[in-house]
């Protein structure tokens, strides 16, 4: 079947999603250049307001059509993937993302890949006609065995030049986290507001969540998806206490809006409240902090802690591109602590050589043996840990992924002393050549794929797309006969109910908030408990749903509806 822009929507469940696609097509299908009007508060693509979002639109409009072998993937009522052939055999992947009752973050668009057909990389002669065949301006790759420095390659850039490797600047956060914690200047258990002056997290209505540096650094502290993107630098932007308070009207006020501790869901938001207490505590840049406890220790010469690249870099510097290969302007990311790094892939091998050090507990490491255990450790997911992903099977290995638009990073390594490989391109999207690149270099260092899949981290951020507490009911139902108890989510991780209020481990308790349809409201999240009449519970966040016995080990839906175990 052959389609347009306006096709598309067809292939769409009917709701906000066929909606969010109508929406772009008529921007997309209208003749004469695009207004800035056509973009507002309601409408977001890749994160993006303003001059952002037009230029995506603008990048879509060179699509050529009709459009083939059309697929839409729906990972949940408010994500869905859309893949077609153009008529010019490009393929393209793009992701929809549609939020619900929130009037500063409805409809958000990403631009995931425009590309050919995929041709393999299996030797390293081949990368200057792969940069041509895939739109990719430069290929910088480092890997090492763990003897020596690393080797360091590079395609259409120097191996010194730096890249933005965005989000790979959170394992930085966590060692220098871990450092001042080793100082006794942090503790990774208590109340982060005990600490914080300057902002502190709020309360959810009556009920004050308990927030710790563990639940941040591992994306488990009910805290929503959060991108925390900025703006181009001629723009307003917007300092990491101000997104915090919600001055950015791109975002609303950062709090807890998710039952704490139950899933890890992937959340800038966190790095930034982070960033906020290492600076309220030690009364220094979190930059600072970063490059006198990471960078300097680790030999990391070639990196720095911006929100931007700073001028003084020239072309040492490389730049950003679409996936048309035209420059992007620079982002200003607002928190370095969740996407504030410029580096070399040499550098980010020297970070994992460095922490595979510290693992073996060898002498002069960056951190003790004990707080990389911890680091290392899954804390809610079994493939996230303190602020690195982490593998769940193979040999044991440590990994980050990165990406802005115009740039996509990654970083694995093994957990013992030994392989490691970085890639970093300056590519808008994930190119088949990124991966095969990353692929190519642990064959080198390892002789295998290093590879770290996420997937189980990845689904739970698309499940939670579009969940925010809904208006909150009042006070009134009691509960039902037999409700009382305790309910066994996971091992180490049961709720309790008594009187009008749930307690979950290391939070006071939540009182629960209407039931007059059966179902009960946790107060300033959007997390609801209905008691079944057989004596059990049914846990539901968007479309997650937890069938809860006290007697008996709780079965998990989907938003299926199928049944299985967490």
């Amino acid at each position: 079947m052959e389609n347009t822009w306006s096709d598309l929507a067809g292939h769409a469940p009917a709701g906000p999603l066929r909606d969010a696609i109508e929406w772009v097509a008529a921007a997309v299908d209208a003749p004469g250049p695009l207004s800035p009007a056509l973009v507002d508060d309601r409408m977001r693509l890749n994160v993006f307001r303003g001059r952002q979002a037009l230029a995506r639109l603008e990048e879509l409009r060179r699509l050529r059509k009709p459009f083939r072998n059309v697929e839409v993937e729906a990972a949940s009522p408010n994500a869905a993937d859309v893949r077609f052939l153009t008529a010019d055999d490009l393929h393209v992947r793009v992701h929809w993302e549609v939020w619900e009752r929130e009037p500063r973050h409805l409809r958000v668009l990403r631009l995931d890949w425009i590309g050919p057909e995929a041709i393999p990389l299996t030797d390293w002669e081949q990368v200057p006609d792969l940069l041509a065949h895939y739109r990719v301006p430069a290929l910088s790759v480092a890997w090492t065995d763990g003897a020596g420095e690393p080797t360091a390659r590079a395609w259409g850039a120097d191996p010194d030049t730096r890249f933005a490797a965005c989000s790979i600047a959170k394992p930085l956060t966590a060692v220098a986290v871990l450092a001042l914690v080793h100082r006794g200047v942090l503790d990774l258990d208590e109340d982060v507001n005990d600490r914080l002056t300057s902002w502190r997290v709020p309360a959810a209505g009556s009920w004050q969540p308990r927030v710790t540096l563990r639940g941040l650094l591992s994306h488990s502290a009910g805290l929503p998806i959060y991108y925390g993107m900025g703006h181009e630098a001629d723009e307003r932007n917007y300092s990491v206490r101000e997104l915090l308070e919600g001055r950015d009207p791109t975002y609303r006020p950062v709090r807890v809006e998710l039952l704490p501790g139950l899933l890890a869901v992937y959340s800038n938001a966190g790095y930034a409240i982070i960033q906020q207490l290492v600076e309220d505590v030690t009364g220094a840049p979190l930059a600072t902090v970063i490059e006198q406890l990471v960078l300097e220790p680790l030999g990391m010469t070639n990196s720095l802690m911006a929100t931007a690249p700073p001028p003084s870099l020239g072309g040492r510097m490389a730049v950003g591109h679409d996936q048309f290969g035209e420059p992007l302007p620079w982002i200003v990311v607002p928190s370095v602590g969740y996407g504030g790094l410029f580096t070399t892939a040499a550098d980010l091998c020297r970070f994992a050589a460095g922490l595979q050090r510290a693992a073996a507990g060898l002498p002069e490491a960056i951190l003790p043996r004990e707080l990389v255990h911890e680091m290392l450790t899954p804390v809610v997911n079994p493939c996230v840990g303190l602020g690195v992903m982490l593998s769940t099977s193979g040999r044991r290995r440590f990994s980050h992924r990165g990406g802005l638009p115009g740039w996509a990073a990654a970083l694995t390594a093994t957990v013992e002393p030994g392989p490691a490989v970085a890639v970093l391109v300056n590519r808008d999207g994930d190119s088949e050549l990124f991966w095969s690149a990353m692929t190519l270099g642990a064959i080198e260092a390892a002789g295998e794929d290093l590879f770290v899949t996420q997937k189980t981290l990845t689904q739970a951020t698309t499940r939670a797309i579009g969940v925010t507490p809904r208006p909150q009911p009042a006070p009134g139902a009691v509960l039902p006969d037999g409700a009382e108890g305790t309910y066994r989510l996971r091992p180490g991780y049961e709720l309790t109910v008594a009187g009008m209020a749930v307690t979950i481990p290391g939070q006071e308790p939540i009182p629960l908030l209407g039931g007059e349809d059966g179902r009960f409201t946790l107060e300033g999240l959007a997390t609801t408990l209905e008691f079944t009449r057989a004596g059990g519970a049914v846990l539901r966040q968007g479309p997650e749903e937890w069938r809860l016995m006290s007697d008996q080990r709780p079965g998990r839906c989907g938003s299926d509806g199928t049944s299985g175990v967490r």
